[in-house]
């Protein structure tokens, strides 16, 4: 199975992440990886976040694919946390809930799980999966949690075999 990371949002403080645009310089890159690649796939999947269902959209439209939105492709709820406004500090919290640790309110490690599992068990197909940084680093094991979150760019494609 093929995820691919959402391109570049722009930070909207007073508006909830899951609602985050892409940025102008995220919509270019978006605009330029799909119009360079040929996409051999049947079926789209996405979260439901605008982010992610903008560039979703776009590759299923060009690959004449299904596109599907779930809710089991969504980011870390962070919400019980809010914004942080302070980039190191964020840092700071992927970090440590990646570890497994509880500095912030945020989604707990196993539910998260459990989603991805279940979006493994629903998928089909010929497909990609168009979802987010966090929810990657968590799920794919053949990766170290932290450094793959460090590594992992906007509009990168990861390859899962299950």
């Amino acid at each position: 199975m093929k995820f691919l990371r959402h391109f570049q949002t722009e930070l909207e403080p007073g508006t909830p992440v899951s609602e985050w645009r892409l940025s102008e310089k995220g919509r270019k890159e978006m605009q330029k990886f799909v119009r360079e690649n040929n996409f051999d796939i049947d079926i789209v999947y996405t979260s439901t976040e605008r982010k992610a269902v903008k560039t979703a959209r776009r590759i299923a439209e060009k690959a004449d694919a299904e596109l599907v939105k779930t809710e089991l492709l969504c980011e870390v709820d962070r919400s019980g946390e809010g914004f942080v406004e302070d980039h190191d500090r964020y840092v700071n919290l992927v970090e440590d809930y990646l570890n497994g640790g509880k500095k912030a309110d945020w989604e707990d490690q196993e539910e998260m799980r459990e989603r991805f599992h279940e979006f493994i068990e629903m998928a089909e197909g010929n497909s990609l999966a168009v979802t987010h940084g966090i929810f990657l680093s968590l799920n794919v094991p053949e990766y170290e949690k932290v450094d793959f979150w460090h590594e992992l760019g906007f509009g990168q494609i990861v390859h899962y075999d299950f």
